[in-house]
């Protein structure tokens, strides 16, 4: 009997959550699967794509088959090995919904507090069950040669998770879904200073999310503002797809992105997701952590 191992089992949840996402069902006809695979939708991956990604988990699900039994008590990690997942990348997550309602896909994956953001505004989705396998974060994003922005980020973060604002506004936001109360955030200007272009999506509310009048607020854009503040430095919000935020850094479009990070990990043998999932691709350098979860959500569509 094999009995797979903690670390095994974070593996599988960060091939399907990827930076800590959690998981959508959706029950019906599913006679358009020849092959009985489920059709997953991921926002865009930053650092990798999306082939590489379908790649590794293919390769994951062969090193399961390999053993002889697998013993769990984890619906998700069952339900992974019993039906192949085919991935699709999305640039947005209003058109990951439409498709997911259209029936063109048969999951979406999500953070769990933007999941439960998306419940809050009435759909028709529901929960199915939770896992707590893994634990991901988010940080900010630089270029490889922006290392004192980084450490002026790192500073300031530091700063705020030790006289309490950084507490604060996870307060204010984590777990607050009523986006109508959301007012848009308009960071300090101070005459003849530094811009920091910084890439928002709109695409994690409440992390990162437009408000009633279409301009950015959330979680992540309010401590870019403190941080702004604090440094006498100028914070110049650039609106971009999830897909654009790696060319709009890497370009030189924005200085700054808001970025997704997951759990490193490996399990005994030949690890095919290893490469995958690395905190930052060449060419990107990442802050400290300033906010992170464990818990993801695996909902399906209601009955009506």
């Amino acid at each position: 009997m094999y009995k797979i191992k903690k670390q095994l089992l974070i593996c599988v949840l960060i091939v399907l959550v990827s930076a800590g996402f959690f998981t959508f069902s959706q029950k019906g006809d599913n006679n358009h699967h020849n092959d009985n695979s489920v059709r997953i939708g991921f926002l865009s991956y930053l650092g990798s794509t999306e082939d590489e990604i379908q790649n590794g988990f293919d390769k994951f699900r062969v090193f399961l088959s390999e053993k002889n039994h697998v013993e769990t008590n984890d619906k998700f990690l069952l339900s992974i090995m019993k039906r192949p997942r085919v991935i699709k990348f999305y640039d947005s997550i209003m058109g990951m919904l439409m498709d997911f309602r259209a029936g063109k896909i048969d999951e979406i994956i999500l953070p769990e507090i933007v999941g439960k953001y998306v419940l809050s505004l009435g759909s028709s989705f529901g929960v199915k069950f939770t896992t707590g396998l893994l634990s991901s974060g988010i940080s900010f994003g630089f270029r490889k040669n922006d290392t004192d922005l980084r450490d002026n980020f790192n500073k300031i973060i530091t700063e705020m998770e030790k006289d309490g604002t950084l507490e604060k506004l996870k307060e204010k936001y984590i777990g607050q879904t009523n986006v109508f109360s959301r007012q848009s955030i308009t960071p300090t200007v101070f005459e003849n200073a530094p811009t920091i272009k910084v890439a928002v999506t709109g695409d994690m509310p409440p992390i990162d999310m437009f408000a009633g009048d279409g301009k950015p607020t959330g979680f992540s854009t309010e401590i870019l503002s403190e941080v702004g503040k604090r440094l006498g430095k100028n914070i110049q919000l650039i609106n971009t797809e999830s897909g654009g935020r790696s060319a709009a850094l890497l370009s030189g479009r924005a200085d700054v992105v808001f970025w997704y990070r997951n759990v490193q990990c490996t399990f005994e043998g030949q690890d095919p997701l290893d490469e995958l999932f690395d905190d930052a691709p060449d060419g990107v350098i990442l802050s400290a952590p300033y906010y992170s979860w464990q818990k993801e959500i695996i909902m399906e569509i209601e009955k009506q």
